[in-house]
């Protein structure tokens, strides 16, 4: 029977629960464009960042994103970019800001040389003083991708919550430790001072639908981490674990055959497991096997990993807020030794067993997991000379053991160094860029002659081009590619670009039907330099006159059709 105490007690607990319910905080910029699903795949390319994709967004969704934008604003934008050009502009009537993968353009002109990375950045930036903004994404993107943007104006959520929802889904680096905020909750320890380089991370934020479940460090890809089967659905709103290292390199001591790299391990959970995998090509010795330890120098855990794929896999790794982890990996010499050569024009394996070897087999696979080879004789040797498979897999079974290894081949290393095959003149000159670092020697070439040596190169003349790598082992990739003409591809250009000060700017509009065009030139910092009302034409040649002012860069915004379109000036 219901009675009046019993239906109290269950008003009361329905009030608490929707308490509980409406008081939970959302996350409702002004403006937010971002992808929130995840991709299949560890492997970081371009198109991809810590397992998320790069944002899509089509001429309506463009459109629909053009807002008011007044007062004081803070901009967040988590991008890539292989070389310099206009992403996002933020257009007022007498002032706008104009953000490029490399510079900031506002009244101060910040520099953020350093954030148009391979590995991808986040950047924020506070502005104000801009009325009736509009917010304007370059719909032709050539060499930057873009995985989210968001533009607040309030306070409800502190920036380093938002910094820290950023940089932990995307696996991207904060300035400062003491950012890593959630609920006004700080989340890394600094008590440790050793540690807190790349710190990345697992974390479940209600607030901004972030629930992550394997992440990677965007740049520093030594450690990846994954939630283990049977606790990806553990995660309570506020619950994270971050790793931070000590700033060494993945190497090993020779004396202890431990990394001198380590990673701490904090959370605030009771209990979680992960699978913790570190790349193989991060392990040098392919003759070592690898067990990884956690705890500090007294109490720890040793768990034994295996070959996975590309990785070596540790699975179901403990921690726990209680317990102090830290990781470093065992270099384990094994039993057999695997004698390798690795050229452009050979690759072999043969076995050198350190131990008496029964019940021995060898099987080797290519890439394409067709096995190549396969025999039970330890002193037999596989040897090849097509080199068109990027790794070989090595299975190796002896003495009821299992060594499983996987070989890069140094000829797979420098295919395609250059992510497009044509380039487009912007401003007068386009700039080519390949990793530093990556390859003992980079020539460049038009026609037979060599025009650079350096990792980048700027090119101001449309035509065919080469560029020629040497890698490891002497080996060498040459690469085709073509330069165009500027603005080939679009409905407007400027003319001349660059521009004397003593020359006459020119816009040439070429439509399939009239439209409405206005114009405004502004200045590096933002401000407005000419207005132009144009009024309806179609296929019509505008002279704008001289931009008076210093050298530099200007950019100029046509209004088609109520539609901003932006193209960069250059002022000798």
């Amino acid at each position: 029977m219901l009675t009046l105490r019993k239906l109290f007690i269950i008003l009361c607990t329905i009030c608490i629960s929707m308490k509980g319910y409406c008081q939970q905080r959302i996350f409702s910029p002004k403006l937010w464009l971002s992808n929130p699903k995840e991709t299949k795949s560890h492997n970081q390319s371009l198109v991809s960042l810590n397992n998320y994709g790069q944002l899509t967004l089509d001429v309506n969704t463009l459109n629909s994103s053009i807002n008011k934008i007044d007062h004081n604003n803070h901009l967040f934008l988590v991008y890539r970019s292989e070389e310099p050009e206009n992403i996002i502009s933020i257009l007022g009537r007498a002032k706008s800001l104009f953000l490029n993968s490399d510079r900031i353009k506002i009244n101060d002109s910040i520099t953020v040389s350093g954030y148009n990375e391979h590995y991808g950045e986040l950047l924020d930036v506070k502005f104000g003083g801009i009325e009736n903004g509009r917010f304007w994404m370059n719909p032709q993107l050539q060499n930057t991708k873009i995985y989210e943007f968001i533009l607040v104006n309030d306070k409800e959520f502190t920036i380093n919550e938002i910094r820290t929802y950023l940089s932990l889904k995307y696996g991207i680096d904060l300035i400062d430790p003491n950012q890593y905020e959630y609920d006004n909750k700080q989340l890394w320890d600094r008590s440790d001072k050793r540690f807190g380089n790349h710190i990345f991370g697992i974390a479940k934020f209600s607030a901004f639908n972030l629930n992550l479940n394997k992440t990677v460090h965007s740049k520093d890809q030594d450690l990846r981490i994954a939630i283990s089967d049977g606790y990806k659905k553990s995660l309570k709103d506020g619950n994270y674990i971050l790793f931070g290292h000590n700033n060494k390199a993945l190497n090993f001591n020779r004396q202890t055959k431990e990394s001198n790299k380590r990673w701490l391990a904090n959370t605030n959970m009771d209990h979680i497991k992960l699978d913790i995998s570190v790349p193989l090509s991060k392990l040098q010795n392919i003759n070592s096997d690898y067990k990884l330890i956690v705890g500090d120098d007294k109490n720890f855990k040793t768990y034994k990993g295996k070959v996975k794929d590309s990785v070596y896999i540790f699975k179901n790794v403990a921690f726990s807020k209680d317990q102090k982890s830290v990781l470093r990996i065992n270099e384990i010499a094994a039993e057999l030794e695997l004698d390798v050569i690795n050229t452009c024009k050979d690759f072999s394996v043969g076995i050198k067993p350190k131990t008496p070897i029964r019940s021995f087999s060898v099987k080797i696979k290519d890439d394409k997991n067709n096995v190549i080879y396969n025999s039970n004789s330890v002193s037999s040797k596989f040897s090849t000379q097509d080199v068109s498979s990027r790794y070989y897999d090595v299975l190796i079974t002896y003495n009821g053991q299992v060594l499983n290894k996987r070989i890069t081949a140094y000829s797979s290393t420098l295919n395609s160094p250059l992510s497009k095959k044509s380039y487009e003149l912007d401003s007068g000159s386009v700039l080519i860029s390949l990793p530093k670092n990556q390859y003992k020697q980079i020539e460049w070439y038009k026609g037979p002659t060599k025009i650079g040596t350096e990792n980048s190169i700027e090119l101001d003349a449309a035509g065919s081009y080469q560029v020629k790598v040497t890698g490891e082992g002497d080996c060498s990739y040459e690469q085709q590619f073509v330069v165009l003409s500027s603005y080939s591809h679009q409905e407007w250009r400027v003319f001349p670009n660059p521009l004397g000060s003593n020359e006459d700017l020119n816009v040439s509009f070429q439509f399939e039907k009239n439209k409405n065009v206005d114009i405004k030139i502004f200045s590096i910092d933002g401000k407005l330099i000419k207005e132009l009302q144009l009024g309806t034409l179609q296929n019509k040649t505008i002279n704008i006159g001289r931009i008076l002012g210093s050298s530099g860069t200007y950019m100029l915004v046509a209004y088609i059709d109520n539609v901003p379109q932006i193209q960069k000036i250059i002022l000798k």
